[in-house]
């Protein structure tokens, strides 16, 4: 297609503006887009501000219908690359019935708000919140939505279920935000959806951790630049040794780590207990993020064995993400019997800071 002519609110232009070229005016207004790399189909989703955003829950007193809240959802039509996007404003609480359950198989079905468009197909123009009733099975998957259409949510529907309570709806909207805005999402699992390309540079926002990240250079990933709660995260180490395996036993390992950007900052501790087994050959312990490759990085430790105390220095190996470290100036790696012979309660404590991949 060339050039789409006559350009947005020339002047004197009288009705030779098309709805779909409206469409598609509003929706470069709109942060990021949905679908191929290559289509004009902007993101979709509802806004979080207004009404009940299109929540789904279940009624005050369970049965088997629930409510979609008052909003407004911005809904790209996906039956043209070109279609623009439609805004859909509910302003009422809508009552879905939910089929009934089958007797002996759960199912899923899908909640979902969508335009009929008699332009590209079918008969009708206007748009609808429904439900896709999903197949039974033993393990059930929830149904595709119609074309033109978001979901709001998922309902697991048990066997022989007799109402529909707020456990049984797993919510599935997706928000949207102005051009240079921030996308909030309800959640990290959210963000990382496939079905959503975001552009590098583009801003979103957790709203359970209450943390805002920026995606990353190549497009296919998120770097966290703030976070609310500024807490550090836990996480357990794997240890591995150059010979013989140890076993943990009823030592304890444990590590923290908080990453800002490509910045991670890490500690962990090792401690031996009476069942554990040390192993043979130097000592290597997995980092919580991966680090970059091709580039070695130090970090330092301390080894504790009873009344003696070593300082020593750690490398951290990008290629695989492990962390060994030294003692004393032979760089003797530590291990079964590096520096001593280990024996309950001894420690090994370790903190760094490094580049993640």
């Amino acid at each position: 297609m060339a050039a789409n002519n006559p350009p947005g609110f020339l002047q004197n232009a009288g009705n030779t503006h098309t709805a779909q070229q409206m469409r598609n005016y509003f929706a470069g207004l709109l942060a990021g887009q949905t679908g191929s790399a290559t289509a004009q189909i902007p993101r979709r989703g509802v806004n979080p501000s207004l009404g009940g955003a299109y929540q789904v829950t279940a009624q005050a007193s369970p049965n088997m219908s629930v409510l979609v809240l008052p909003g407004v959802a911005y809904i790209p039509g996906t039956e043209n690359t070109t279609q623009g996007v439609y805004g859909c404003h509910n302003d009422a609480n809508v009552t879905i019935a939910v089929t009934a359950a089958h007797a002996t198989l759960a199912r899923i079905d899908a909640i979902y708000v969508g335009v009929r468009d008699s332009f590209y197909s079918g008969a009708n123009n206007d748009f609808v919140i429904d439900i896709i009733t999903g197949t039974p099975a033993g393990s059930p998957t929830a149904p595709s939505v119609p074309v033109n259409s978001i979901r709001l949510a998922n309902i697991n529907v048990a066997a022989a279920s007799t109402s529909i309570t707020n456990a049984m709806i797993s919510d599935q909207r997706e928000y949207v935000a102005a051009l240079g805005g921030v996308i909030p999402y309800p959640n990290a699992g959210a963000m990382s959806a496939g079905t959503v390309f975001v552009k590098p540079g583009q801003l979103a926002y957790d709203q359970t951790l209450g943390d805002l990240y920026l995606r990353n250079v190549a497009g296919s990933g998120w770097n966290r630049i703030f976070q609310e709660t500024d807490v550090w995260s836990s996480y357990t180490p794997s240890w591995t040794t150059t010979g013989t395996a140890p076993s943990l036993g009823n030592g304890t390992l444990v590590g923290k780590f908080k990453q800002v950007g490509k910045t991670v900052f890490f500690r962990s501790s090792l401690t031996i207990g009476s069942t554990t087994t040390v192993g043979t050959g130097n000592w290597m312990f997995s980092l919580p993020v991966t680090a970059i490759s091709g580039l070695s990085q130090t970090c330092s430790a301390m080894v504790a064995q009873g009344s003696n105390v070593y300082g020593s220095v750690g490398w951290i190996n990008g290629t695989n993400g492990i962390f060994r470290t030294y003692v004393g100036s032979s760089n003797t790696g530590v291990s079964n019997t590096v520096p001593n012979a280990w024996a309950s309660t001894h420690t090994i404590n370790w903190t760094g800071v490094y580049e993640a991949n």
